[in-house]
Order: structure tokens, then sequence, then C-alpha cells
């Protein structure tokens, strides 16, 4: 259908406006034509999800790279000491 263009920076109210209006240029409109809505998870697109009546779903290859990232790069912090008892030990040997 098409890409609204944002330059600079907008509210999530300002979003939801861009969005109306490109839809009415094309002559659809958001309660009769617009079925899903699709964003990255930044925190004003969060926002902005929560004024459309749609389905919602967050760009899972926007997580992804966050995850990978977490991962392998986040300083870790050092773990407690984990303390199991024979019945523990015995319990995983079973897997």
């Amino acid at each position: 259908m098409g890409i609204v263009r944002i330059y600079g920076s907008c509210t999530a109210l300002d979003m939801v406006e861009s969005l109306k209006q490109y839809l009415s240029i094309v002559g659809r409109t958001m309660e009769m034509d617009l079925i899903e809505y699709t964003q990255d998870g930044a925190a004003v697109n969060k926002k902005s999800i929560s004024h459309i009546d749609v389905i919602r779903q967050f760009c899972l290859n926007h997580g992804l790279p966050l995850g990978v990232c977490d991962t392998l790069y986040k300083k870790s912090t050092e773990m407690d000491d984990i303390n199991l008892d024979s019945d523990d030990i015995d319990e995983i040997r079973q897997f």
C-alpha cells in the first residue's frame, strides 16, 4: 500500500494522525481498511499502537539482534553459587 515517511521526530499521536491522513489520500480509513499494524518496538511506536484498534505485531527481526547482542556482549554479573542436593543431582542424571 505504501510507506509514510516521517522526517525528524514525532509523538505517538502524530504518527497515528499521519497514518490517518495517508489512508485518506489513498481512499481508505483506519476503521474500515486497517487490519494490522507492525512496528519495531521503539517507545513512541509502542505508545502509538495503543491508539489504534487493530491486530498488533512487533517486528521480530528487531528483537533478534538485540537478544543476540545481549547474550554475547552484555557484561555478566557473578552468579550466586548453586547448591544442589543429592536428590537434584539424581534427577539431573535421569535426563
